[in-house]
């Protein structure tokens, strides 16, 4: 695992220090807005590109064929991202033309940030699932180490030279992943087949990869709608600064928790696609085994994570926060086994959509987020900061259930999938 690992850890400490900058430069107020505004970014990145990077990485891993075939990905993905960057910056361009007038110069740039970060960053992450399911992990790494170097070396910049606003950060974020995407696509020029391909040969391809990526669009807005719905609740029901709040808990506690159980689905992911696409009652019991396994390390991994972050948690805060926060500091526990439940529904989900057809398992991702996102809305609206805690391990937990049960049934030998 060094290489993932690696990049992953550089990630996680870079990350932390995108955090001390942003809430020792920012108010409390002011980066509850960024907050929001990051969010409602990666809701639209999750609905356009999350079904397209879904389907590339198992269409590109359980091709029959090798060699120039599976390298055409590159070129055909490409080509996608490409029209849709196309859109999005027209899109983005008339919105922010028309807040101008109408609204204000500081909406308009956020608009046009938004989406400017919307699609390099969603071109960005098709890029590095396909290098991460052609076991090309030396290049995602870098690409997921340069992400967060990048933004953290510019904030550091932009803080020092201009003013600490909310406005600045989302001009700095913009920029640093458009940076990005451009340093992933000349890695990935790198895999390209040496053979051109014309306009007329990529877009059947392309078309393909949409089609199948359309059972999967209805999930992924459940799945964007919870990761935004807390948000917009939180913001209306108690408030941005309780907002801001929540979101430097998912910052230390939730997202390096997914990050690590990250890097094992890295790993993972390629494997179960691969044993899936032979289709044997053998393999079908392999992957079983083979999950059983994995699933036990990250509960030993997210045990002693609790635990540790129990005892260490007004410290984390302490040296990375500050004292603005260090009252939220006991809720740390809760968001570390909130980010290992959700790593284990993550990796269920991956194996839900290697041994099950993309119709089915689109329908159980579906119904499977929606329980989870009215559970998280009902808690949120009676209970407000703690009802969002409570709504985020609980709704996991219905996610691991849901698959657990599917992904068991179609992989015993009886059952036809």
């Amino acid at each position: 695992m060094g290489w993932i690992a690696g990049g992953q850890i550089v990630g996680v400490l870079n990350n932390f220090l995108v955090l001390k900058i942003l809430t020792d430069n920012l108010t409390v107020k002011s980066y509850g807005y960024f907050a929001l505004w990051i969010s409602v970014v990666m809701f639209a990145r999750q609905i356009i590109y999350d079904p397209v990077s879904i389907v590339t990485a198992k269409e590109v891993v359980s091709s029959s064929s090798v060699g120039d075939y599976r390298l055409n990905y590159f070129s055909v993905v490409r080509f996608l991202n490409g029209g849709l960057m196309c859109g999005l910056l027209i899109v983005g361009l008339i919105l922010s033309c028309a807040f101008i007038f109408y609204v204000s110069v500081s909406i308009s740039v956020c608009i046009l940030t938004g989406c400017i970060y919307l699609f390099s960053n969603g071109a960005q992450g098709v890029y590095l699932n396909m290098l991460n399911a052609l076991k090309l992990r030396k290049w995602a790494a870098i690409g997921i180490a340069t992400d967060s170097l990048v933004k953290l070396l510019l904030l550091i910049a932009a803080f020092f030279l201009l003013d600490s606003t909310f406005m600045a950060a989302s001009v700095v974020v913009a920029v640093s992943s458009i940076l990005v995407f451009m340093i992933v696509q000349r890695i990935c020029r790198r895999f390209d087949s040496p053979h051109s391909l014309s306009v007329s040969t990529k877009w059947p391809p392309a078309k393909q990869l949409i089609i199948l990526s359309i059972p999967f669009v209805a999930p992924c807005m459940l799945t964007a709608l919870r990761g935004i719905g807390d948000k917009v609740f939180m913001a209306y029901f108690i408030g941005v600064e309780e907002l801001a709040a929540y979101n430097v808990l998912l910052q230390l506690g939730f997202i390096p928790v997914m990050l690590v159980v990250g890097v094992i689905q890295t790993y993972v992911s390629p494997d179960i696609y691969a044993l899936a696409a032979r289709g044997d009652d053998e393999n079908k019991n392999k992957i079983l085994v083979y999950l059983q396994g994995i699933i036990m390390q990250i509960a030993l991994i997210s045990v002693i994570a609790v635990i540790a972050s129990f005892f260490l948690s007004e410290v984390i805060f302490k040296y990375t926060v500050g004292a603005k926060y260090i009252k939220y500091a006991s809720y740390l526990p809760y968001f570390v086994l909130a980010g290992s439940v959700s790593g284990v529904a993550g990796l269920l989900n991956v194996t839900a959509i290697g041994v099950i057809n993309s119709n089915r398992v689109g329908i159980v991702m579906f119904f499977s987020i929606l329980a989870g996102l009215i559970l998280t809305m009902t808690l949120i609206a009676l209970s407000g900061f703690s009802g969002a805690i409570i709504g985020l391990i609980f709704s996991n937990l219905v996610m691991i259930f849901v698959f657990g049960t599917f992904v068991y049934y179609a992989l015993r030998k009886d059952y036809k999938v």
